[in-house]
């Protein structure tokens, strides 16, 4: 019976994970409809992989086992820097091409809805 419970309880996890990651690959493609059109959304679409492995480097998935009760409100903190670390590589790429550079406006709402998208879904 401990096994059953066990098993369950590890593909609750495994699939509050993809799910975690599909919403945030819905949120970049909203983004990127919102703020600058298709090509936007694609782009957006392109840099989930970098969004993920800046989660991973801010600590959004390590500490996911170590806690028992998971808070939204404790980790905004993480939240914040990797919303904003994600905004700024993602400017950053984007540098060497005029015409796919993100405008202020861009960043700005890339970064707040990132932000709020990440809070929502966490």
């Amino acid at each position: 019976m401990e096994e059953k419970a066990l098993e369950q309880s590890v593909m609750v996890r495994v699939w509050t994970r993809v799910i975690v990651r599909v919403f945030l690959t819905l949120a970049a493609v909203i983004v990127g409809l919102w703020g600058s059109g298709a090509s936007g959304a694609f782009l957006l679409v392109l840099s989930a992989p970098i969004w993920i492995v800046i989660g991973k480097l801010v600590g959004l998935y390590d500490r996911d086992h170590r806690t028992l009760r998971h808070l939204t409100v404790e980790e905004l903190p993480w939240i914040f820097v990797w919303a904003l670390g994600g905004t700024a590589i993602l400017t950053f790429l984007l540098a060497p091409f005029p015409s796919l550079d993100l405008t202020s406006d861009d960043r700005m709402l890339v970064w707040g809805s990132v932000l709020v998208l990440g809070f929502v879904f966490r």
